[in-house]
């Protein structure tokens, strides 16, 4: 699931408006553009190497690639909050 404003523009969940934007196309299928938003999201979750509590670092289910880490806002909000922080600037 992710969320598409009237400029078309899509990105994975209000918290993460501010973090990544997909421009939609015509050619775009909503398989593709949840894939591409899907793997931004995993690239920087790899990036930071966090998950939502600080113990995630040690968990034997993180490591294994069993757990994500939970809720990516909320592993941006934490571990990079210039990312996930304030309204849009964007018109």
């Amino acid at each position: 699931a992710f969320d598409i404003g009237p400029g078309l523009e899509a990105w994975a969940c209000f918290p993460l408006a501010n973090w990544h934007r997909e421009v939609l196309h015509p050619e775009d299928r909503l398989p593709d553009i949840a894939n591409r938003l899907g793997d931004a999201i995993v690239e920087q979750r790899r990036a930071l190497g966090a998950g939502i509590f600080p113990e995630c670092a040690e968990c034997v289910h993180r490591q294994r690639g069993v757990c994500p880490g939970g809720c990516a806002a909320h592993i941006l909000a934490r571990s990079a909050p210039e990312l996930s922080a304030g309204p849009s600037e964007r018109p």
